[in-house]
Protein backbone atom coordinates (compact mmCIF):
# COMPACT_ATOMS: atom_id res chain seq x y z
CA UNK A 1 0.00 0.00 0.00
CA UNK A 2 2.69 2.18 0.40
CA UNK A 3 3.89 1.66 -2.82
CA UNK A 4 0.86 3.15 -4.23
CA UNK A 5 1.54 6.53 -2.20
CA UNK A 6 5.28 6.84 -4.25
CA UNK A 7 3.44 6.96 -7.72
CA UNK A 8 5.01 3.11 -8.44
CA UNK A 9 1.12 1.92 -8.48
CA UNK A 10 1.71 -1.21 -10.90
CA UNK A 11 5.12 -2.90 -8.94
CA UNK A 12 2.76 -4.92 -6.43
CA UNK A 13 0.97 -6.12 -8.98
CA UNK A 14 3.23 -6.75 -11.58
CA UNK A 15 5.37 -8.73 -9.03
CA UNK A 16 2.37 -10.61 -7.54
CA UNK A 17 1.46 -11.39 -10.98
CA UNK A 18 4.69 -12.73 -12.48
CA UNK A 19 5.01 -14.68 -8.76
CA UNK A 20 1.57 -16.42 -9.79
CA UNK A 21 3.01 -17.31 -13.85
CA UNK A 22 6.18 -18.58 -12.44
CA UNK A 23 3.79 -20.92 -10.00
CA UNK A 24 2.13 -22.11 -12.77
CA UNK A 25 4.92 -22.52 -15.17
CA UNK A 26 6.81 -24.74 -11.73
CA UNK A 27 3.56 -26.59 -11.58
CA UNK A 28 3.05 -27.38 -15.25
CA UNK A 29 6.82 -28.46 -14.88
CA UNK A 30 6.13 -30.47 -12.26
CA UNK A 31 3.11 -32.30 -13.72
CA UNK A 32 4.67 -33.09 -16.88
CA UNK A 33 8.10 -34.03 -15.62
CA UNK A 34 7.07 -35.88 -12.54
CA UNK A 35 10.65 -37.96 -12.23
CA UNK A 36 12.68 -36.89 -8.93
CA UNK A 37 15.44 -38.51 -10.21
CA UNK A 38 15.35 -38.60 -14.38
CA UNK A 39 14.82 -41.90 -15.97
CA UNK A 40 15.65 -43.86 -12.70
CA UNK A 41 12.62 -42.94 -9.78
CA UNK A 42 9.16 -41.56 -10.91
CA UNK A 43 6.95 -39.97 -8.02
CA UNK A 44 4.84 -42.75 -7.62
CA UNK A 45 7.79 -45.16 -6.82
CA UNK A 46 9.33 -42.88 -4.40
CA UNK A 47 6.46 -42.21 -2.40
CA UNK A 48 5.87 -44.48 0.95
CA UNK A 49 2.44 -46.57 0.86
CA UNK A 50 -0.98 -45.01 1.59
CA UNK A 51 -1.13 -47.03 4.72
CA UNK A 52 1.37 -44.36 6.40
CA UNK A 53 0.25 -41.51 5.50
CA UNK A 54 -3.07 -42.26 6.45
CA UNK A 55 -3.14 -44.15 10.07
CA UNK A 56 -0.42 -41.19 11.44
CA UNK A 57 -2.97 -38.52 11.37
CA UNK A 58 -5.71 -40.57 12.48
CA UNK A 59 -3.80 -41.59 15.48
CA UNK A 60 -2.63 -37.86 15.81
CA UNK A 61 -5.89 -36.79 15.95
CA UNK A 62 -7.93 -39.02 18.68
CA UNK A 63 -4.58 -37.72 20.36
CA UNK A 64 -5.81 -34.48 19.79
CA UNK A 65 -9.54 -34.88 20.43
CA UNK A 66 -8.32 -36.06 24.08
CA UNK A 67 -6.56 -33.22 24.68
CA UNK A 68 -9.58 -30.76 23.86
CA UNK A 69 -12.03 -33.00 26.16
CA UNK A 70 -10.10 -33.05 28.92
CA UNK A 71 -9.39 -29.41 28.55
CA UNK A 72 -13.06 -28.37 28.19
CA UNK A 73 -13.66 -30.36 31.28
CA UNK A 74 -11.42 -29.02 33.27
CA UNK A 75 -12.44 -25.34 32.29
CA UNK A 76 -15.60 -26.03 32.68
CA UNK A 77 -14.94 -27.25 36.57
CA UNK A 78 -12.66 -23.87 37.01
CA UNK A 79 -15.85 -21.86 36.31
CA UNK A 80 -18.83 -23.58 36.93
CA UNK A 81 -21.50 -21.61 38.95
CA UNK A 82 -18.95 -18.51 38.35
CA UNK A 83 -21.48 -16.84 36.33
CA UNK A 84 -24.18 -14.68 35.65
CA UNK A 85 -26.66 -14.31 32.68
CA UNK A 86 -28.21 -10.65 32.32
CA UNK A 87 -31.43 -10.26 31.20
CA UNK A 88 -30.17 -8.95 27.82
CA UNK A 89 -28.77 -12.80 26.93
CA UNK A 90 -24.96 -11.73 28.13
CA UNK A 91 -22.38 -13.32 30.13
CA UNK A 92 -20.73 -12.42 33.22
CA UNK A 93 -18.11 -13.62 35.62
CA UNK A 94 -18.69 -13.18 39.44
Amino acid sequence: MRAIGRRADGRPFFFGGSHCFALGVAGLGIAVYPDIVPFRLSLWVAASSTLSHVLPPCRRRGSYARLLLAYSAFAYRVFRGKGRRHKDGRHELD
